[in-house]
C-alpha cells in the first residue's frame, strides 16, 4: 500500500488518482475504492530516527496535489507526531510513576503485633491511579510504633517521586530513633535540597506500648484525631505543629505528647477528605469527628476508612484522599 510503501521508504507517497493507485498497488486498491477517495498523501512521521507511523489523507474528490497542499500535509504530518511523542513521553512517565507508587505505597502493610489499623487511598486522577499523598506503618526498635501522613503539591511523576523520598526518608530517620520534631526538622532541610521544588504537609505519630504514650508533631498538616474507647470522644491533636517542609529554611517543628488507652483509635489523614470548593477545613473537620464518634469500639478499621471517605469525599474528587487509623492495643 501507499502507506506501507512511505514506512518503508521514509518519504512521502503521492497519488493523483485511482487509476495510479492500481497500478502502483493493484493488491489493495479495492480499499480506496470502498472509501471513495480519488487522490491521496501518505506521509512517514518518524521521530528520532525512528519511524512511529504513517499519515494517510484523503480526498473524495481529485486534488492538484500541489506545493501549498503538499506543505499543508507535511505541517499536519509534524504535528501529528509531536503528539504521538508526547503521548508516548507520557506514557512512560506514568508507567513509571505507577511502578514506584506501588512500590513505596503496599496496598497491605505489614502486621504489627498488638496494632490493629485500616488504610484508604483515593488518587484524585482515577483513571490514571496516581497521587502525592502517601502513608507509613512502620515498627521500630523497642517496640515503637511509627505512623506518618503526607501530602506533596502537584500530580503526575514528579509528586510520585517526591512523595517516595519523602516517605523513604521518614522511614530511614524513623529507625535511627528521631522524635517526631526533630524528624520534621531533618525532613524539611531534605525537601528544600532534595525535591522537584515541590512543597508538602505532613503528620507523624510514634507510640509507646509500653508507657502508653503518644508523641507526635505536624508540618502544616490538618491535625490527626483521636477516638478514646469507650466514651467514644474525638479530640483534635494541637500541641505539635510546624509550617509546611520545603519553603521556610532552619525550620523549627514543636511536638507534643498524651497518653493513649487500649482500645483508642488515632485517625491520620490528608486535607482531601476534609476540604472542597464549597467547604471549608473546619467544617469538614467537625464533620469528621461527628463520624468518628459513632463509630463502634470493635469497629473494622479498613471499612471505616472507606465509609468515612465515601461521606466526606465522594467521587469525583479534586484532591487525592488518604486515610489511615490505627487502633492502639489490639
Amino acid at each position: 500500500t501507499a502507506a506501507t510503501e512511505a514506512v518503508r521508504s521514509g518519504r512521502p507517497v503521492v497519488i493523483h488518482g485511482p487509476d495510479e493507485y492500481r497500478r502502483r498497488y493493484p493488491a489493495n486498491a479495492h480499499w480506496l475504492e470502498v472509501g471513495g477517495g480519488k487522490s491521496l498523501v501518505s506521509w512517514p512521521l518518524s521521530a528520532g530516527g525512528e519511524s512511529i507511523g504513517v499519515l494517510v489523507l484523503m480526498w473524495t474528490e481529485p486534488q492538484p496535489l500541489n506545493t501549498a497542499q503538499l506543505a499543508y500535509a507535511s505541517a499536519v504530518a509534524t504535528m501529528v507526531t509531536q503528539a504521538l511523542v508526547r503521548a508516548r513521553v507520557y506514557a512512560d512517565e506514568h508507567a513509571r510513576a505507577a511502578v514506584l507508587q506501588a512500590a513505596v505505597l503496599p496496598s497491605n502493610p505489614e502486621p504489627i503485633p498488638g496494632i490493629d489499623f485500616g488504610v484508604n487511598y483515593e488518587p484524585a486522577d482515577v483513571a490514571q491511579g496516581l497521587g502525592g499523598d502517601w502513608y507509613d506503618v512502620l515498627e521500630l526498635r523497642r517496640k515503637l510504633v511509627y505512623l506518618a501522613v503526607g501530602d506533596v503539591v502537584g500530580h503526575g511523576l514528579p509528586a510520585v517521586e517526591d512523595m517516595a523520598q519523602l516517605r523513604s526518608a521518614g522511614r530511614a530517620l524513623a529507625l535511627q530513633g528521631l522524635p517526631p520534631a526533630q524528624l520534621l526538622a531533618e525532613l524539611n532541610t531534605f525537601t528544600r535540597r532534595a525535591s522537584h521544588g515541590q512543597f508538602a504537609t505532613m503528620s507523624i505519630a510514634v507510640y509507646d506500648p509500653v508507657s502508653g504514650s503518644l508523641d507526635y508533631a505536624s508540618a502544616g498538616h490538618p491535625p490527626a484525631l483521636l477516638r478514646r474507647s469507650g466514651t467514644g470522644d474525638v479530640t483534635r491533636l494541637r500541641g505539635g505543629h510546624g509550617p509546611v517542609l520545603g519553603p521556610v529554611e532552619d525550620a523549627g517543628y514543636t511536638q507534643g505528647r498524651l497518653e493513649v488507652a487500649p482500645g483508642d483509635i488515632l485517625v491520620m489523614y490528608t486535607d482531601g477528605l476534609v476540604e472542597r470548593r464549597d467547604q471549608d477545613l473546619e467544617t469538614g473537620m467537625k464533620r469528621a469527628e461527628g463520624l468518628l464518634a459513632g463509630w463502634r469500639d470493635g469497629v473494622a478499621l479498613g471499612e471505616a476508612c472507606d465509609a468515612l471517605t465515601d461521606v466526606l469525599a465522594p467521587p469525583p474528587r479534586s484532591d487525592d484522599v488518604c486515610v489511615v487509623a490505627l487502633r492502639f492495643g489490639a
